[in-house]
């Protein structure tokens, strides 16, 4: 079965046109089951908004498109969403924390989003993730750490550093997870975030 994915970020969007010509087409095609929104036009928050009831999505894409917290937890309302991926956008740590409370959530990706060690930690502690994409400086303290080593879900944290010490720390995390559980957390450690995929 083939993943159909509605990318409508190169479309200039505006309320109407979304509410008219998007909502109906996904309404009328369940089998997209993917949406790539990123975008920088003002429909963000009514995107949000619809996609906090709708049933098919189960991957989104919203990078660059000014997320507040507001709207992230418009996005952690709905059930269906378990891929998300929102770089570069503004959901700070009460986004982070809404979206943390989504127990449905599979993978995440959330770098540059002007979330603190407050944020990663409720990201940290949610268990369900296996994938987490966030910024390796926000997760590097001793209560991180001890959550990553913790956490029994999570295979693949991406982080975007090249700093020695960075590495050394999240190699520790691997070593005692594999001590602990027999398993260990990929890390993948880039000079900046991960491409869409």
């Amino acid at each position: 079965l083939k993943t159909r994915v509605l990318d409508i970020s190169v479309t200039y969007l505006t309320g109407e046109l979304f509410r008219t010509e998007i909502v109906p087409f996904l309404e009328s095609h369940p089998e997209i089951i993917g949406l790539d929104a990123s975008s920088e036009f003002d429909v963000r928050q009514e995107i949000c908004k619809y996609l906090s009831t709708n049933i098919n999505i189960q991957y989104l894409k919203m990078r660059l498109s000014d997320i507040t917290a507001a709207m992230a937890e418009l996005l952690a309302a709905n059930e269906s969403i378990s891929n998300l991926d929102i770089c570069d956008n503004n959901i700070g740590d009460d986004g982070a924390i809404a979206l943390a409370s989504k127990k449905n959530l599979k993978e995440l990706s959330v770098f540059n989003n002007h979330i603190t060690k407050i944020g990663a930690e409720a990201l940290v502690r949610n268990g369900s993730l296996v994938f987490l994409g966030i910024g390796a400086s926000i997760v590097n303290n001793d209560n991180c750490k001890t959550l990553l080593i913790e956490n029994n879900t999570l295979r693949t944290l991406a982080v975007n550093t090249k700093d020695p010490e960075l590495i050394k720390f999240f190699e520790e995390i691997s070593k005692e997870r594999v001590e602990r559980y027999n398993r260990r957390v990929t890390t993948f450690l880039m000079g900046g975030h991960p491409k869409a995929g």
